[in-house]
């Protein structure tokens, strides 16, 4: 059963299927070709349940949904062509708003850390 798993999930995802139904069904075809039957299969979803309650955990699942949203949006298509047309006559333009659009993500995390770091110090 572990091996049709494997290869369901390879045909799946060469078929385009959602990539995380792939993994998930290797990872569960892996886990079963192991150790058959010694841990019920349910188990394995109910710890992936416990994960939910992790609070790290949910910003990664966001990020990719955020992520997801956006590239099928068409919205990276529009934020550079708006960039090119603010900038587009500068020579280098695109380069200079990437640097500065960079520097300013780095001064604004920084700036979290650092006052972060600051309120656990006192």
């Amino acid at each position: 059963m572990s091996v049709l798993l494997i290869l369901f999930a390879l045909i799946f995802a060469l078929c385009g299927g959602p990539l995380f139904v792939a993994i998930a069904l290797g990872t569960l075809g892996a886990y079963l070709g192991v150790e058959p039957m010694a841990i019920d299969g349910a188990n394995i979803f109910v710890s992936m349940g416990a994960l939910l309650d992790k609070p790290h955990l949910l910003p990664i699942v966001l990020f990719i949904f955020t992520g997801y949203m956006l590239a099928h949006s068409g919205t990276p298509k529009r934020a550079v062509r708006l960039a090119e047309a603010i900038v587009g006559w500068i020579p280098g333009g695109l380069a200079i708003v990437a640097v500065v659009t960079c520097t300013t993500v780095w001064w604004l995390l920084n700036g979290q850390l650092s006052m972060r770091s600051c309120r656990q110090l006192s």
